[in-house]
């Protein structure tokens, strides 16, 4: 999924509606992704309190956590690795 994201962008480059088109891909929903496994681990690098940590350490494989965002979680602690 993300190689063919990577070489779909690199083609878009150079293309006249590339600024639509790029803009559209950088504010894509993480947590859409997640939620269809598109994405293998999820790293926490701000805690922001607009998001469910709970949702993330569910849905996915690896939660990377350098905040402890996800420090109050009872379940999927097994997912979850402390940075």
């Amino acid at each position: 999924m993300l190689r063919s994201l990577y070489d779909w962008t690199m083609r878009l480059a150079s293309h006249r509606h590339a600024l639509w088109a790029l803009g559209a891909v950088a504010f894509a929903d993480p947590l859409a992704m997640l939620a269809e496994e598109q994405l293998d681990a999820v790293i926490i690098a701000t805690d922001h309190s607009s998001y469910d940590y709970e949702f993330v350490a569910r849905h996915a494989q690896l939660v990377i956590d350098t905040r402890n965002a996800t420090g109050n979680l009872a379940e999927h602690r097994d997912k979850i690795v402390q940075a």
